[in-house]
């Protein structure tokens, strides 16, 4: 429903009787950081064909399905390689474990590109569990046939026994049941996971079409030690003990675990808002999402028909089977060479300056230092994904080229992770921006209560806490007053009133 006649008469009233009330409201601030595009030149050559030629075809960003695939290498990769970034000092040994996750609103086809990134790890998992399969198969075969030469053997051996007879030991041991061997799950509680790990040294990646809901099950009665166990995987290279009554104990030697998701912007900032600095789930496992983007939103529809590059596609899935052979733990323990040391000297001096200068929000500042080890482990993991598909020089050793790319990556993800902790700052930011569209359009009342606009159910208005934590920075803004009611009777009510220059400006 329109209220233009009814505005255009208060606005005249109130012109008339007290145009000088009202402060100037002030505009509204930069929706988000601007976030550039990623070239296609910062791919590794052996992915660039298929990840280029998935994302035209899909229509979608191709830091989609780019960072999925990163990801999805990591977790290929896992405890099988790791690099020393330091030249001198050994101690400081980065595993090229990684979290991400894809940012958009709905209907961007997160969904499809993130599968699509993580087809070809998802292949090692389909192959793996064909093997489980047939492994399994056997151990059933063998464990029966076991059976039956035991128990023929407790027969003869009772018969011997009552003859007088002497009868050899049983000498057969048990078949052993053999192990899961794993590459992706989609959920599971944390006890089943340092199961998993247990018996996959080389790492596992948790794939879900939306990270929000993997989020809440942290929080749920009777998990909250799960939110540590996942904190420690991200390093890799931690030892974790889970000692359970009934269920023995199970020692892994290094979690590993990535993580990867979408997730929209709306249930972004209403959850994660607790994990900035100070909150109550500041614990940093936001600031583990280091392949965090958010890309803008497409300016143009393109359709793109023609079929798939399956040789570039076959290519990328080599590339994963190749390294997934890779001895575990640590096949190949690279180091920069004497042109990447020294570019990864320069870089980490700048970026520890800039942590030491505190002139930043406390919450992006927590995430880049993070980037300590992202920058060797996307240079190491470009490293082996161009050398698992050539096999050509010394997978041992990074060089310039690939320190130079990691560099650009880290550069280019610290405008998407700008981004993310500013909406967050400003909290129900698409809700406010969504109310003021509303105002500026005349959807709304002059005075109007906040059922007025939850119950209509508009995107980003659709609760009462979401209207009033806009209407409230909307009033900041001088765009609102707010009015409270006290004479009800019962709980005060709340009234909104517009400043008539929102709708002057427009008139």
């Amino acid at each position: 429903m329109k209220f233009n006649q009814a505005a255009e008469r208060i606005i005249e009233e109130i012109s008339k009787q007290d145009s000088e009330a009202w402060p100037d409201p002030v505009p509204l601030p930069e929706e988000f950081v601007k976030v550039p595009e990623l070239p296609a030149d910062w791919l590794p050559s052996s992915l660039r064909a298929w990840l280029v030629d998935s994302a035209e075809r899909m229509g979608v960003p191709l830091c989609f399905p780019a960072v999925a695939a990163i990801v999805g290498l990591s977790a290929a990769v896992g405890r099988r390689a790791c690099i020393t970034p330091l030249e001198h000092d050994a101690s400081w040994r980065v595993v090229p474990n990684l979290w991400g996750a894809i940012i958009g609103r709905p209907g961007l086809m997160k969904t499809p590109a993130a599968r699509l990134g993580l087809e070809p790890l998802c292949h090692l998992e389909k192959l793996a569990q064909e093997r489980n399969k047939g492994e399994q198969s056997r151990y059933r075969s063998d464990l029966d046939k076991f059976r039956i030469r035991r128990d023929a053997w407790k027969q003869v051996s009772t018969r011997g026994a009552r003859a007088g007879k002497e009868i050899p030991d049983f000498s057969e041991t048990e078949p052993e049941q053999p192990a899961e061997v794993r590459f992706v799950t989609n959920d599971g509680t944390g006890a089943k996971i340092h199961e998993l790990l247990s018996h996959n040294p080389g790492g596992l990646l948790i794939f879900r079409d939306e990270l929000t809901g993997w989020l809440a099950t942290l929080d749920q009665p009777g998990r909250e030690g799960e939110r540590a166990f996942f904190l420690e995987s991200n390093d890799g290279n931690s030892a974790f003990s889970l000692d359970r009554i009934g269920r023995g104990s199970l020692y892994v030697d290094g979690l590993c675990l990535s993580i990867f998701g979408g997730i929209q912007p709306a249930r972004l900032q209403a959850y994660l808002s607790d994990g900035l600095v100070g909150g109550p789930k500041d614990d940093g496992l936001l600031q583990r999402f280091q392949l965090l983007v958010w890309p803008e939103n497409p300016a143009e529809v393109r359709i793109v028909d023609r079929p798939a590059d399956d040789k570039a596609k076959q290519e990328a899935v080599q590339v994963f089977e190749k390294i997934s052979c890779l001895q575990v733990p640590f096949g190949i323990e690279a180091r920069f060479d004497s042109q990447a040391q020294e570019l990864f000297r320069e870089w980490r001096w700048e970026l520890e300056h800039r942590l030491v200068k505190r002139d930043m929000p406390e919450s992006l500042e927590s995430h880049l230092a993070k980037y300590r080890s992202l920058m060797p482990s996307l240079a190491l993991l470009f490293r082996l994904a161009d050398w698992a598909a050539d096999q050509k020089g010394d997978p041992h050793t990074v060089s310039l080229a690939y320190a130079r790319l990691a560099a650009a990556w880290c550069t280019w993800l610290e405008t998407h992770a700008a981004k993310v902790y500013s909406s967050l700052r400003q909290g129900g930011h698409l809700a406010t921006r969504a109310l003021a569209a509303k105002i500026m359009s005349q959807e709304v009342a002059t005075v109007f209560a906040g059922r007025d606009v939850y119950l209509k159910g508009w995107r980003y208005l659709d609760s009462r806490e979401a209207v009033r934590k806009a209407a409230e920075t909307l009033a900041d803004l001088s765009w609102l007053r707010i009015e409270f009611n006290r004479d009800t009777g019962g709980a005060p009510s709340t009234r909104y009133h517009v400043n008539p220059k929102i709708w002057e400006r427009t008139t």
